[in-house]
């Protein structure tokens, strides 16, 4: 075997492992990345149910909470049955910033809550405003959505909570 063969068959091979080591590289970076969407998507939805639980099954902090003294926001009356007067303080009075968010478990997303009707799925209206709370999600955000079932002035409703970035 020659001189210039010897060469290039050490070039093919140090090529050869580059390549092996690029993909080698390129398959863990993916991984990782799958990996880490996944913890956030995990987190989310975790955030999200602990949202809708903590919503339709406490009263808040103060029970009698107000949009001036709330230390945690709860708008049931009891276990899925919701407050008419904390729902209208929460979807028409308590402004959406961030020292309202970092009371609810899902603070550090971003944070859509509605009440709908149960059979029709239409917004429940309060007051001439619709129950919503928060900012609704983009089509490009990823978010956890986690729907509770709930009663409103004897009315089967949906309580969605939507969390996103």
């Amino acid at each position: 075997m020659g001189k210039g063969q010897l060469i290039s068959m050490e070039v093919l091979s140090v090529f050869v492992i580059f390549l092996i080591m690029f993909s080698i590289f390129q398959v863990q970076s993916t991984q990782l990345f799958w990996r880490a969407e996944q913890n956030l998507n995990e987190k989310a939805y975790l955030l999200a149910f602990q949202t809708a639980q903590m919503l339709s099954t406490s009263r808040g902090s103060p029970v009698n909470w107000n949009v001036n003294n709330v230390e945690y926001i709860g708008i049931a009356s009891k276990r899925n049955v919701i407050d008419p007067q904390k729902a209208k303080m929460l979807f028409n009075q308590l402004n959406y910033n961030d020292r309202t968010r970092s009371l609810l478990p899902g603070g550090a997303f971003e944070t859509y809550i509605s009440l709908r009707n149960a059979s029709s799925g239409n917004l429940i209206i309060i007051d001439g405003q619709t129950a919503e709370y928060g900012v609704s999600a983009n089509r490009t955000a990823f978010a956890a959505s986690v729907r509770t079932p709930v009663v409103y002035l004897g009315q089967s409703c949906f309580l969605d909570v939507i969390l996103w970035r």
